[in-house]
């Protein structure tokens, strides 16, 4: 009589260890790429910043994670406590910092983007408390982690935790996506509808991080180890991707565009001032890829700085407009 063995459909459903690398390994590439091409844009522009410097951290911590990752088997396997205890914490750490580090990015684009005002303090409120909220959640996962009774093996991440997690991601994704998409419906009327949609599109795709998040914390509610830790290198690349988008798709529409129409750009002329007596950007003394006409319209490329450039105009004209109205009054 023969003895049938039955597997459970979650162990079907199970990547195998060589294809959880090769699938964590090909998001992880794609976010070291993008990186190395956003650090390498803004170095060439000389407009390096500091959302560029959280986003190489993040990168950094992504890579720590990696790279623990492959020495898994090597650290389980060992007999020194340390080395294993320093596999599962290290891990745990680099993750969410490298995944709060990615959403810092994001924010401090935001802040450069903004002009000075109320909602640009707020701006600066939220990185800061992102920063603040990253810090928290190592700290709990690392002391979680040691607290287990079984050792430094058994990290797993209690559901509870998940929920805290999953509401923290999904308000800071809110705000990631909305206060940019509030930013830029200030901006309809004072960009081209094409470059709107663009600029608009690259913030909405914070969703995806959203959904990234959801997805890891669906596996963490579930006990599922194994698709949890998965998921979770893909959430963190995601995240990574993500915060170097919008600089990549404004880059990328710059070369298309450059590549494209070469004569108009070599019979651009010398940029003017904008309507109110100020320069039309403001940048370190290269020649401005965004130009504004005196009557307004936008030629050439357009930039962050550009950009910057528009909600400067826009807020100084909603300030002498308000002005002029209490002054009839």
């Amino acid at each position: 009589m023969s003895t049938q063995h039955f597997v459970s459909p979650h162990q079907n459903a199970t990547p195998s260890p060589i294809a959880r690398r090769a699938l964590a390994g090909a998001f992880y590439g794609l976010a070291l790429i993008t990186t190395s091409i956003r650090l390498t844009h803004r170095f060439r522009i000389r407009r390096l910043w500091w959302d560029d410097f959280w986003a190489s951290f993040a990168l950094l911590n992504a890579v720590l994670v990696y790279t623990i990752f492959l020495l898994r088997p090597l650290y389980i396997a060992s007999k020194s406590t340390a080395f294993r205890e320093f596999g599962e914490i290290g891990n745990l750490l680099f993750y969410v910092l490298g995944l709060w580090c990615a959403k810092i990015s994001m924010g401090v684009t935001l802040v450069r983007l903004l002009p000075p005002g109320r909602f640009r303090n707020v701006a600066k409120a939220v990185a800061v408390a992102f920063g603040g909220i990253g810090i928290v959640l190592a700290v709990h996962r690392v002391f979680g982690c040691n607290q287990g009774k079984a050792g430094p093996k058994s990290c797993i991440i209690a559901p509870n935790v998940g929920y805290v997690e999953l509401s923290f991601d999904l308000a800071s994704d809110a705000w990631l996506v909305g206060a940019p998409l509030y930013m830029m419906w200030g901006l309809k009327r004072r960009l081209p509808l094409q470059r709107w949609r663009l600029f608009s599109a690259a913030f909405a795709c914070g969703i995806f991080s959203t959904i990234a998040s959801v997805v890891h914390d669906i596996f963490v509610f579930r006990s599922e180890p194994l698709l949890m830790g998965l998921t979770a290198h893909i959430q963190l690349a995601v995240s990574i991707i993500v915060c170097n988008f919008l600089i990549l798709a404004t880059f990328l529409y710059r070369r298309v565009r450059n590549s494209g129409e070469t004569t108009d750009r070599n019979h651009t002329t010398e940029p003017t001032d904008n309507e109110q007596g100020r320069p039309a950007t403001v940048s370190t003394p290269q020649v401005p890829s965004a130009v504004y006409l005196s009557g307004g319209s936008l030629t050439t490329d357009i930039t962050f700085t550009s950009l910057g450039s528009s909600m400067m105009r826009s807020a100084s004209s909603y300030n002498t407009s308000s002005n002029l109205s209490s002054t009839k009054n």
